[in-house]
């Protein structure tokens, strides 16, 4: 069997029934390696793995200034409505100057006054 098709069995027994990973199942994954000395490579296809779910399921809003409650519900809601494992992540960047930038996994959607300005600063 491959070092891709043997990470791949070890990811796919690290996620619960929604795909997600659960944390009880990859440190039983990673005793298991642990203890049958899985070659490095292997490994490192497994992290490869990991690591692209976390991206897919990453979900960043930028926002200038304050959120109310309301609207924080709202942009949680547009982001699970585009990925339902995603888990925003709100951080405040003062130089969109006012609205949203939603970064989730690598999709982007931007409505700014930043993003606006910048478009007007270009020529037709």
């Amino acid at each position: 069997m491959t070092a891709s098709k043997t990470a791949k069995i070890l990811f796919d027994a690290s996620l619960d029934a929604s795909g997600s990973p659960d944390l009880e199942r990859v440190r039983a994954v990673m005793d298991f390696a642990r203890g049958r000395g899985v070659p490095l490579k292997i490994l490192k296809e497994y992290l490869r793995l990991m690591s692209a779910l976390a991206e897919k399921n990453s979900a960043k809003v930028f926002h200038a200034g304050d959120l109310s409650a309301d609207i924080k519900k709202l942009l949680e809601e547009f982001a699970r409505s585009k990925n339902p494992a995603a888990k925003p992540e709100f951080v405040r960047d003062d130089s969109l100057i006012g609205g949203v930038r939603a970064e989730i996994g690598d999709m982007v959607w931007e409505n700014s006054v930043k993003m606006r300005l910048e478009g007007l600063a270009k020529p037709f």
